[in-house]
């Protein structure tokens, strides 16, 4: 569970219903995402302008990858390997409003797309094939 206020994310076992721990160095963390057919752990880091890729049991070997203005919803393509990331932007910034496309294997972004509006959330629909950002 992203804990914005804390730069962490708090890690709860759901099976006993207790809070474990917090995994610190996440500035701003909008959300967390986990694909656990890949057993990966990605958040969205506002305050850096960064994605995070880990394994949640590697929670000290943290990648992070630089993305958009502001990065908040993530969706992941786990047969690709492909991360996106839905950026806010800043209505100050022009053209910050976009969405980040992050080769996961390679923990590097590898595009990015104009949107004309500000993004909130992503998922990734498997039976279309297709990402879907809402703005």
């Amino acid at each position: 569970m992203a804990h914005t206020a804390n730069d962490a994310v708090d890690v709860i076992d759901c099976t006993r219903g207790v809070f474990t721990h917090s995994i610190g160095g996440l500035p701003g963390v909008a959300g967390v995402l986990v694909d656990g057919a890949r057993d990966l752990a990605f958040t969205s880091n506002r305050a850096e302008d960064t994605v995070s890729v880990f394994q949640p049991e590697a929670e000290d070997k943290i990648v992070k990858v630089g993305v958009g203005v502001h990065p908040n919803g993530l969706a992941f393509d786990s047969r690709r390997g492909t991360l996106l990331a839905a950026n806010v932007g800043d209505p100050a910034v022009p053209g910050s409003f976009t969405l980040s496309v992050v080769a996961v294997d390679a923990k590097r972004l590898s595009g990015a797309i104009a949107v004309p509006g500000r993004t909130r959330w992503a998922i990734y629909d498997r039976g279309l094939d297709r990402f879907v950002v809402n703005m």
